[in-house]
């Protein structure tokens, strides 16, 4: 799947160093559920650009992954709470941009879930008619 809005990227480059970016299929990283909660935790302290990094390395390896997708529509829509609240602006994008990412992610995360769900149906009809 590819990715949806890029006006984040800004966030992202200033943080990444050049050298990163070598990381992302790494064996060495720990397994997707443990990024993921690193990223749930950073979000918790409204840490957001090393969340989106995290999610950033996450859906390079796995862009089918429901629950990166539902973290970072999460994460944009506190980027666009806090934006609003703090006059409209964070790091240089508006709170509409921000909250229009969010809900690209998030219609992104309903889409991946509905083929996940449709695939699965179609593996239990094709494992069930092969017994019949």
């Amino acid at each position: 799947m590819e990715r949806l809005g890029r006006r984040h990227v800004r966030l992202l480059s200033s943080a990444r160093a050049p050298s990163e970016a070598r990381f992302v299929d790494n064996p060495q990283l720990p397994p997707i559920s443990s990024r993921l909660n690193l990223t749930k935790l950073f979000l918790e302290l409204s840490l957001f650009t090393p969340a989106l990094m995290v999610l950033q390395g996450i859906m390079a390896s796995d862009d089918e992954e429901v629950e990166a997708w539902y973290l970072e529509g999460w994460c944009f829509f506190l980027m666009a709470e806090q934006a609003r609240e703090h006059g409209g602006k964070l790091d240089e994008l508006t709170w509409e941009e921000l909250a229009r990412d969010s809900r690209d992610c998030l219609e992104a995360c309903k889409t991946v879930r509905s083929l996940d769900s449709f695939l699965t149906i179609l593996r239990t009809h094709f494992l069930l008619s092969s017994y019949i």
